[in-house]
């Protein structure tokens, strides 16, 4: 090995070319491993492939998110997903809103049972469903669900009840 000083290095621009890239398709690793959780759960990955394209609200959102969005106004149907467009994308032919999926209508209560199935809770149903899932008025269907749970109604926390004190009564007006 020989030194040479800098000036006598001629560099050419094809040697400072950036490498290659093997894959443009590139998957960031929360995604893929949200697919990979979903498709060992009851609702599958191709169940909600099929159902969002069966779905004729997700059809429109689908299509706006590959055409873009149109400048004028969109139905009410649509504005809970145009008030995200920005953080729409599309994964596998599924719908996802930052790195949670958007189910469709024909398989949310099928994730409400699986979310469901241990009983957690109100709150912590909320939360796990929201680190993973999303449809327009997701809330006030959890809280539907687990109000209609006899289960749950009757081992929900109770405040102790404490014993009533009657006031002491007055010996003149």
């Amino acid at each position: 090995m020989k030194h040479k000083p800098g000036i006598e290095n001629n560099a050419d621009g094809l040697s400072r070319l950036p490498l290659s890239c093997d894959s443009l398709n590139y998957i960031p690793e929360e995604i893929d491993y949200l697919f990979a959780i979903v498709e060992n759960t009851p609702v599958k990955v191709n169940d909600i492939q099929t159902e969002t394209h069966k779905d004729e609200c997700l059809i429109k959102v689908y299509d706006y998110c590959v055409n873009g969005w149109p400048e004028n106004t969109v139905p009410d149907i649509l504005k809970p997903y145009h008030s995200r467009k920005a953080e729409l994308s599309l994964e596998n032919g599924c719908i996802l809103w930052g790195s949670r999926v958007i189910i469709p209508k024909t398989l949310q209560n099928d994730v409400l049972i699986t979310l469901h199935d241990t009983h957690i809770g109100m709150s912590k149903m909320k939360s796990l469903a929201r680190s993973w899932f999303w449809w327009p008025n997701m809330d006030a269907d959890i809280e539907r669900f687990v109000k209609l749970c006899n289960s749950c109604a009757q081992h929900a926390k109770n405040p102790a009840k404490s014993p009533l004190q009657n006031w002491d009564w007055p010996l003149e007006p």
